[in-house]
């Protein structure tokens, strides 16, 4: 018998990720984004860490199965 390899990821960075953590240092009740939670995209960094994985994801044996959040931050 063979071992099963599963990775587990989340989404990079997000918009909301940052908004959240500036609603938290301040004090506010409300996390300050327009989009909703489905259509919030990754940040800058979010963009960054996405690719650095998808590198490292490159240099393994094909993936036999992806499943993925439909959000766009996970897309």
């Amino acid at each position: 018998m063979t071992a099963t390899e599963i990775w587990l990821v989340r989404h990079g960075e997000s918009l909301a990720n940052i908004a959240a953590s500036l609603a938290e240092s301040t004090g506010a009740h409300t996390i300050d984004i327009a989009e909703r939670d489905a259509d919030v995209e990754l940040s800058p960094a979010g963009r960054a860490q996405a690719r650095a994985l998808g590198a490292r994801l490159a240099e393994d044996p094909p993936i036999d199965v992806v499943w993925s959040s439909p959000y766009r931050r996970a897309v």
